[in-house]
């Protein structure tokens, strides 16, 4: 067709679907949805490895039930929530930024910690496991760090306008730790 006219086409629906979703409107996209696609949320069954830099101007969020490694040279920054989800274990050696949360689970894990970890709110780092952090933590409201195994951390962790919270079952904190909040 020239490049002036516009061509529509018809989608078939089984009628099942047709039937039970007549009279409801479209759900919209959310906001990251409609432009980041796949890379907003990612599901996965087995082990996430994170190479490449992702930028999203709403949140971002990874999602496993296995394993969650972003490498050294990853960078993953959101202006929204930042969220890493691991079931199994996280590791996090890149720089990973976002907006009024970045939270960091490693479910049943352990979690291991480089780089440089900042949000403008809050951040969370919670591991069923132990973690080890050599990383830079900046929070700009309250930072938590929190194991059920054993918690040792190396770098340098701050708050700047909330409170700041280790928690483990044994912690060794040979860190730079800042709290100018609360």
């Amino acid at each position: 067709a020239p490049s002036h006219q516009t061509t529509q086409m018809k989608q078939t629906q089984p009628a099942a679907a047709t039937a039970a979703t007549a009279g409801k409107p479209a759900a919209a996209a959310s906001g990251a949805s409609r432009w980041l696609g796949p890379l907003a949320g990612i599901a996965a069954g087995g082990l996430l490895a994170y190479t490449a830099a992702g930028t999203g101007a709403a949140g971002v969020t990874f999602i496993t039930p296995g394993a969650i490694t972003a490498s050294a040279a990853s960078s993953i920054t959101g202006a929204g929530t930042v969220r890493l989800d691991a079931g199994s274990g996280l590791s996090a050696v890149g720089t990973i930024s976002g907006g009024p949360l970045v939270a960091l689970s490693a479910g049943a894990g352990a979690m291991t910690l480089g780089g440089t970890i900042g949000a403008d709110g809050t951040l969370t780092a919670g591991a069923g496991g132990a973690i080890t952090t050599t990383a830079t933590l900046t929070a700009g409201g309250d930072a938590t760090v929190t194991a059920a195994g054993t918690l040792g951390a190396s770098g340098r962790i701050e708050s700047t306008g909330g409170a700041l919270s280790l928690t483990g079952a044994g912690v060794s904190a040979d860190a730079t730790l800042r709290a100018l909040g609360a």
